[in-house]
């Protein structure tokens, strides 16, 4: 086994560790504010989790799930497409492309819309800097912190495995029916995201326009 597979499968456990840390640290800051609260689910057929809701939340497709995003819109979008026009409009392409796609997942808000081209540019900052692997752990640890594990609703519905988490404040805030992606505290984490690694990969990388 080669040092450089090994150094990207770090990569993509420390990316799985920082996309659940993303959730955590957005939880705790809405639990503080007051605007969800927690419920332990016994009985998951109780609590109403419909089998098709429970496949599309097994980690094992959730993985499968933010891999095929990955090679599409970061290693294809970005990375191929990104040679020919240049990083920057690469990541705008990313961006409309992602969003556009995950339109029909539930009610457009302005939040949301803005949440979507943020976590765009996350996930393409830790691709342009840490590889493909690296971009997939933190998509991967995202979605597996807020659904299974942290029982957010998925777009509407409730598909936790351990809790539900329920909004108890305003949609711009908690979420509402949709989860953090939905919320503003999210935008603000996602940005503050974006600064820090913008920082670390314009010391390696040069968003050029193509000759």
């Amino acid at each position: 086994m080669s040092q450089s597979f090994i150094h990207q499968l770090l990569y993509f456990v420390v990316g799985c560790i920082v996309g659940g840390l993303l959730i955590g640290i957005t939880t705790v800051v809405l639990r503080a504010f007051g605007v969800i609260r927690f419920q332990p689910l016994h009985n998951r057929v109780s609590a109403g989790i419909s089998k098709n809701e429970r496949f599309i939340t097994n980690p094992f497709w959730l993985l499968i799930f933010a891999g095929l995003e990955e090679a599409f819109a970061r290693a294809f979008l970005i990375g191929w497409v990104g040679h020919y026009t240049g990083l920057v409009i690469a990541f705008a392409i990313s961006a409309v492309v992602f969003a556009v796609l995950h339109l029909p997942n539930g009610k457009p808000t302005v939040i949301s819309m803005l949440n979507l081209v943020l976590v765009t540019v996350v996930f393409g900052l830790v691709y342009v800097r840490f590889g493909l692997l690296a971009a997939i752990g933190v998509h991967y640890g995202w979605n597996l912190a807020q659904w299974p594990l942290l029982g957010y609703p998925m777009y509407g519905r409730q598909v936790g495995r351990f809790l539900s988490t329920r909004a108890t404040g305003p949609e711009w805030v908690s979420g509402g029916d949709f989860g953090p992606e939905y919320s503003v505290v999210a935008s603000v984490l996602l940005g503050a995201c974006i600064v820090v690694l913008f920082l670390r990969v314009t010391s390696h990388v040069a968003f050029a326009m193509p000759r």
